[in-house]
């Protein structure tokens, strides 16, 4: 697995942990802020650990935000009827 996906795959938990906000904007700051925990989180155990450090640009997150966001507005939200 990839650095991406492993950003993906952990931020998303992170998410589905929390409850999340209704508001489109809120949204998508709460998803931005995620990604950005995660990602330094993964940066701080590569360096503590001595490993390559993923070289991530500010495109690569803004495609990893984009996607989760993608994600989470295609899965049903709990409590709401589906129609």
């Amino acid at each position: 697995m990839n650095h991406i996906e492993t950003i993906k795959a952990r931020a998303l938990d992170a998410l589905h942990a929390e409850s999340l906000p209704t508001n489109a904007w809120a949204l998508k700051n709460r998803v931005a802020v995620t990604v950005l925990g995660v990602s330094t989180a993964i940066f701080s155990e590569c360096m503590a650990a001595k490993r390559e450090v993923p070289r991530l640009t500010k495109g690569d997150h803004k495609n990893i935000q984009r996607d989760i966001l993608k994600q989470l507005n295609a899965t049903p939200k709990t409590g709401t009827p589906l129609s």
